[in-house]
């Protein structure tokens, strides 16, 4: 007699790692989906392609003379059956990643260590939604460690350009503050000549102003850096650490770049410094002794 699978009240999730996507079974209406999910269910999904082998009637002698287009039209209806049923899947994980973080907070800690594997694996979908998804997943968890998870995203492809998902990415490191993203965020705002991303990257290293062994670094690096754009200032267009800049796109930069600088340096230290000339001359005064910067933040 074949044995019949039960589905329990905990969800698995299987990764299909060849099509990127997470297939949640879930035991919510469990007697429909062993009978028809899984029963008519499955069925229909064969029947439905053995149909479109029937339908679309094809001879090897019409696909060789008269009607040559007729095999793209059934590969695309094939392709057409295969978009659908991953768009079902990836719609199923969508559901199961906003109801497991709603309740992330209530869970114990052995279930939110549970959660955390399955958004960790759905960061890793093929599929931009489910992706975009757990992103925002990672934010709500306020976990440092899923956090580290980003690092990935926060690679710099294209210079002119701004990473995908950066803005959900910012966020979930605003809420996570992971050790691994400083260096990436800094890389980002340096050599990035999209002024957007620049503007994205300073508002990730912002908080940051609680962790004693970055902020001084991201302090000293932004502020360096933003400086050697500043109006007026000798051999600003030069090569540097920063690559080479123009004067009309050095000053764009300052443009862009001055005022989310000062607001950075404010969340970070606390503090409520009115310009980037006086954050550059406040800097000089405590660079030596940093931590008194940031007194209020501390307190």
């Amino acid at each position: 007699m074949p044995v019949q699978r039960r589905l329990t009240a905990r969800n698995v999730w299987e990764e299909d790692m060849d099509s990127g996507t997470i297939i949640d079974f879930s035991d919510h209406g469990s007697q429909a989906m062993s009978r028809r999910g899984r029963g008519s269910g499955g069925r229909i999904g064969v029947l439905s392609v053995v149909a479109l082998l029937l339908l679309a009637g094809l001879s090897s002698t019409a696909l060789a003379s008269d009607e040559p287009s007729r095999a793209f039209d059934f590969e695309a209806m094939v392709e057409a059956h295969d978009q659908a049923a991953r768009d079902r899947d990836n719609n199923k994980v969508l559901d199961r990643l906003e109801a497991m973080v709603d309740v992330y907070d209530d869970l114990e800690k052995s279930e939110q260590k549970s959660v955390r594997i399955r958004i960790a694996k759905a960061l890793k979908s093929r599929s931009e939604s489910v992706q975009r998804a757990a992103i925002k997943a990672v934010c709500k968890t306020r976990c440092e460690t899923m956090g580290r998870q980003l690092k990935n995203f926060l690679k710099l492809k294209d210079r002119g350009k701004q990473p995908k998902f950066l803005r959900e990415v910012i966020d979930a490191i605003r809420a996570t503050k992971p050790s691994n993203a400083v260096s990436p965020l800094l890389k980002i705002a340096s050599d990035s000549r999209h002024a957007p991303t620049c503007v994205l990257a300073l508002k990730g290293l912002a908080s940051y102003g609680t962790e004693r062994r970055y902020r001084a670094k991201i302090l000293d690096t932004i502020l360096s850096m933003v400086r050697k754009d500043r109006p007026g200032r000798k051999g600003r267009n030069h090569d540097d650490a920063y690559g080479p800049h123009s004067g009309e796109a050095s000053r764009n930069r300052w443009h862009m770049l001055s005022g989310p600088m000062v607001e950075m340096a404010n969340e970070m230290t606390g503090q409520e410094i009115g310009s980037a000339d006086a954050w550059f001359d406040l800097w000089s005064e405590y660079k030596r002794k940093p931590d008194e910067l940031f007194e209020n933040v501390d307190s």
